[in-house]
């Protein structure tokens, strides 16, 4: 699940070339170590090369680095995304603290990214969004990161459930504790602007909001009306004092 698919660079240990040809024109690339720790003092430099007429687009679906300040300009760790083949080019991207599905596309046919970070404050990497296939994994449990200690904030969080033939999938909520702006937790009327976790599922093979909730209320039993279902966790805020949340899911015939 972790392999980088792209060439190391002269035997580096997080240098990596990732050139487009008839076979290979999607991958991953991570952090060293990810999903542990990334290694203190890293400098890693990943380039991207197109073929002509295709441009380069990276979508960031976890970053979570050491951070001080609301800048990235003096931040101990971070992400820099240039537009072009080196550092020389154009910046259009940089990313430093948390955040989730962040995505860069270049203007041409190259793509220059690259992590430095300090020899301290490493951070630890979370793993955020998921697909779950009923062949794999026919029952199991899903929970805010970190849980059942405190998220982190301006996250979001994607889990995709995909069973086959008649199957549908049960999710009974274990736990609810999520940081809510608008009154009493346990009786919350709106969920706007406060931390969610909403459910999806599939109507006329268009996805649709079954319901959100927030606060601290168990949502009800829930049964998908086919074969998937999406759930989303977003939060806004960082608490020391919320849990998170955490789901137990079948899939059943």
């Amino acid at each position: 699940n972790f392999i980088t698919t792209g060439w190391r660079v002269d035997s580096k240990s997080c240098d990596w070339d990732f050139r487009s040809n008839s076979s290979h024109h999607n991958g991953k690339f991570f952090s060293p170590g990810y999903p542990q720790n990334y290694k203190p003092s890293s400098s890693c430099r990943y380039r991207f090369f197109a073929r002509p007429g295709e441009r380069v687009r990276v979508l960031f679906t976890n970053i979570q680095l050491h951070h001080i300040d609301a800048s990235c300009r003096d931040s101990p760790d971070v992400i820099t995304v240039y537009d072009g083949i080196d550092n020389t080019s154009a910046v259009i991207g940089q990313f430093c603290g948390i955040h989730n599905a962040e995505e860069v596309i270049s203007t041409g046919t190259n793509l220059y990214v690259a992590f430095t970070c300090d020899d301290r404050n490493e951070k630890q990497e979370f793993q955020c969004n998921q697909k779950i296939e009923s062949p794999n994994h026919h029952n199991g449990t899903i929970s805010s990161p970190f849980h059942p200690e405190a998220y982190p904030a301006d996250i979001s969080c994607r889990y995709e459930f995909i069973g086959v033939g008649r199957e549908r999938i049960q999710l009974r909520f274990l736990h609810l504790d999520l940081y809510y702006a608008n009154g009493d937790p346990m009786e919350p009327l709106d969920c706007t602007g406060s931390d969610s976790v909403s459910v999806y599922i599939f109507i006329n093979g268009r996805m649709e909001e079954l319901k959100t909730w927030c606060g601290r209320k168990l949502p009800p039993m829930l049964m998908s009306n086919q074969h998937k279902m999406t759930v989303e966790f977003r939060s806004y805020h960082s608490s020391s004092t919320v849990t998170g949340f955490k789901a137990q899911y079948s899939f059943v015939t």
